[in-house]
Formats: C-alpha cells, structure tokens, sequence
C-alpha cells in the first residue's frame, strides 16, 4: 500500500473516530478522543517523511524549500536537512 492511500485511509479514520462521540455509537468519548490523538501523530510523522521537491533558482540549479541548501540532480536527498528530494 501506498502512503498516500495510507495518509487518506488514516485521515478517513480519524474523521469516524472524530464524529463518533457526537453519535453515540461503539467507541466511548475518551477512547474516540485517544484516538483521533494517536491518528494525527501518525498523520504527521508520515507527512515529515514526504519528498520534497526542488526548487530551481536559476537554469539548472536547484535548491530545497526546506533549508534552502544547493541540491544536485543526482541527490536523491537533501545533504543537509536529510529531506527525500523528489525529481519530475
């Protein structure tokens, strides 16, 4: 699986989990409100991992938006902030 599909599979979760409390149905309120804690950390640590693309600054020099460090086409990550640099 994907992690786009599992960022939007998580995020889908977390909605139900979200609106559960105001229904009433399975989960206790404090069970749902753990859970929709633990689901946003995990939505955030998979976003921390998505790659980055570079940004060209002038033809054929590229930098990261991240740290602004000169990336190489050849990188397949950014040497400084250790950010994945995604190439189109």
């Amino acid at each position: 699986m994907d992690r786009e599909r599992v960022m939007s599979n998580l995020a889908i979760l977390r909605t139900w989990v979200a609106v559960n409390p105001d229904y009433g149905i399975g989960l206790s309120v404090e069970d749902c409100h753990k859970a929709v804690k633990w689901l946003d950390a995990a939505l955030e640590l998979l976003k921390a991992q998505e790659p980055i693309t570079p940004h060209m600054v002038d033809w054929g020099i590229y930098e990261c938006p991240i740290c602004k460090t000169r990336v190489d086409k050849t990188y397949k990550f950014c040497k400084v902030c250790g950010k994945v640099v995604k190439w189109e």
